[in-house]
């Protein structure tokens, strides 16, 4: 495998930063948080990437404020009745 493709625990950037097993090419600014399944970036600048049991989240870095409000959002769409 390239040197440029492997694993971010073993020798990434350090502007692709987070946990689990993830694998970049070119990003810059990057925040990953993988849970279980591998999770590839190529080319992402100033990005947010969250995976999770309930969802996965992609974001820009600059609205990560926001992310308690589709949160929210998600938790009423859940609790109404179908």
């Amino acid at each position: 495998m390239p040197s440029s493709t492997r694993p971010a625990e073993t020798g990434q950037p350090a502007s692709v930063v987070g946990r689990g097993q993830r694998y970049d090419l070119g990003s810059d600014g990057t925040l990953v948080l993988a849970a279980g399944r591998p999770i590839v970036t190529i080319g992402l600048r100033n990005i947010i990437v969250v995976d999770t049991a309930d969802a996965v989240l992609v974001a820009a870095a600059e609205r990560s404020q926001d992310v308690r409000t589709i949160a929210e959002a998600m938790a009423r769409t859940r609790e109404e009745p179908a």
